[in-house]
């Protein structure tokens, strides 16, 4: 079973915190290396190893992974990705057909699979039990999707669009950022951002902990814990952007993604790739940002890749919503026929996790709490 360093807090809360103390800084990248230049290296390797798949959602981060891989392909001479679309089937809001529709006619790509999905990928349903019994919990929380394309890519390599939301967000102080620069005119609430980013950290902390919806079924020494190691970790951010590319790609929630990914690609000898958070790619991304960045997600893709893909998907100002495919009822059941075993309990309070769980709409950061659970209350092999 595959060690993700988990601790019972993190499980409790699905948030995982602080840095990982033996990341690596980030490179110096050669003068003249554009964000463009590095990411076509970065997505080489897994290029150069086909069956090369591409988790393909229609989104932003994904579409620009596939051009990107395309594009280094045709260019190389080698077979060209292949993007592999999990259909989720009856979920109005993970709908993404037309701009699915739209990268792949832009891309010229005639190779194009697709994989519906119903129930399977349920927070306890099929393909999440059986990436819990090869690997144990692993991070993100919807991390364990991927197994329902990996087998696709074995022998190969895959490719996925993550940490895209992150990396081209900007990051806490984005809109702070945005004043500083001169890039628009102030509205009443920047006043705030901007003293808020200047002002203490022990102030910021006071603010953000207000922002911190509480976790009612944790122990209260647990509660504050995680609160406390919340707040500190969003005050801490650093306000210069190119500071925080180097504090985001330390964070242990970036190193956890990269080994839980890795692991699931080793099940089948498929490289796993994540072109988006690659040293040199993030490097090149803070050298030609600086340090208030270069603004938004859309001004940040424009400015960065707005020669691969239409400016309209750069541009668009919405983005699916699968959350719905997690919530099913294999995981629902579980958790109403949940007697109390299978938690740590001096995090967790059974009873307040229970009354939880017999709510309709159960806390999302309780999904590694029913995974855990389910996992440890299975009969040994």
């Amino acid at each position: 079973m595959t060690a993700i360093d988990l601790t019972a807090l993190e499980i409790a809360t699905a948030t995982v915190r602080g840095h990982n103390p033996n990341a690596a800084p980030l490179p110096l990248v050669p003068a003249g290396m554009t964000p463009l230049a590095a990411l076509e290296a970065a997505v080489l390797p897994a290029v150069m190893r086909p069956p090369c798949v591409v988790t393909f959602s229609g989104g932003r981060d994904s579409s620009l992974v596939l051009a990107v891989a395309a594009k280094v392909a045709r260019r190389q001479g080698l077979p060209l990705p292949i993007p592999v679309t999990i259909n989720f089937v009856g979920i109005e809001a993970a709908e993404e057909s037309s701009w699915q529709e739209m990268v792949i006619r832009h891309l010229d790509l005639e190779e194009w699979e697709h994989k519906d999905i119903t129930t399977e990928l349920d927070r306890l349903g099929p393909i999440a039990r059986s990436v819990l019994k090869k690997h144990g919990v692993i991070w993100p929380l919807n991390c364990y999707v991927h197994e329902a394309v990996i087998r696709r890519a074995t022998g190969g390599s895959l490719m996925t669009g993550m940490f895209g939301d992150s990396v081209f967000g900007g990051g806490r102080w984005v809109q702070a950022n945005q004043v500083l620069a001169g890039r628009r005119w102030p509205e009443l609430r920047d006043g705030l951002r901007v003293g808020l980013a200047f002002a203490p950290e022990v102030v910021r902390q006071r603010v953000f902990r207000r922002g911190v919806d509480p976790a009612p079924w944790l122990r209260p020494e647990a509660e504050e814990e995680f609160i406390r190691g919340l707040t500190a970790a969003r005050a801490s951010a650093p306000r210069r952007w190119n500071r925080w590319i180097d504090w985001y790609a330390g964070r242990r929630s970036v190193g956890l993604s990269h080994l839980s990914m890795a692991a699931l690609g080793a099940a089948v000898d498929a490289l796993v790739v994540q072109p988006l958070a690659d040293p040199s790619v993030l490097a090149a991304m803070r050298a030609t940002a600086g340090s208030r960045g270069i603004g938004n997600r859309t001004d940040m893709m424009r400015g960065l890749f707005g020669s691969e893909l239409p400016d309209a998907l750069l541009a668009r100002p919405d983005k699916a919503v699968f959350s719905a495919a997690f919530r099913g009822e294999a995981g629902r059941t579980f958790a109403r026929n949940w007697q109390g075993d299978g938690v740590d309990t001096s995090v967790v309070d059974p009873e307040a996790l229970k009354r939880e769980w017999e709510k309709e709409n159960i806390d999302s950061r309780t999904t590694l709490l029913i995974q855990s659970a389910w996992l440890n209350t299975q009969p040994a092999d």
